[in-house]
């Protein structure tokens, strides 16, 4: 088996050469690579393709005539609503946290690609392609990638 050192190593077309030879990557961790830019595609498009609940305004009938309303004072009831919705809020983010961690353990095998400053050369029948247009070049991934990256899924 040989190493490279990523530095040494050069990303086109999906492929991960040195020189003009292309190097081997386990295919698990392209196919995981590959996951990786698919959620990230499906959340932007989520984000970009969503429908506010607040946007949307309630119903009401409308009337000729005017009647009058009485809104009662609740001071004790309206801090223990914000009281209920920050812990929401913290188990939304409880939540989240083993969410994504258990995101992070499914694709393990890339998150140690990440951490190695060299790859493993992997001799295979065929060699899967990386195809990772918002993410871009796995070379370049590191910690901080991985942080931002999971971040914006689970946010």
């Amino acid at each position: 088996m040989k190493t490279y050192k990523k530095e040494n190593l050069k990303y086109k077309n999906g492929y991960i050469f040195k020189g003009d030879k292309i190097v081997g990557i386990d295919n698990e961790i392209v196919d995981l690579a590959n996951k990786m830019e698919t959620d990230t595609q499906r959340k932007y498009h989520e984000m970009h393709n969503k429908v506010e609940p607040d946007d949307v305004e309630e119903f009401s009938r409308v009337s000729e005539f005017s009647r009058p309303i009485i809104t009662p004072s609740t001071p004790k009831l309206d801090k223990k609503i914000e009281e209920s919705i920050e812990l929401m809020d913290e188990l939304d983010g409880m939540r989240k946290a083993e969410e994504a961690n258990e995101y992070l353990e499914s694709i393990h095998p890339v998150v140690q690609f990440i951490q190695e400053d060299f790859i493993i050369d992997c001799k295979q029948d065929t060699q899967h392609k990386f195809d990772l247009p918002v993410l871009g070049n796995p070379l370049e991934w590191d910690r901080e990638f991985l942080d931002h990256f999971i971040k914006k899924l689970f946010e």
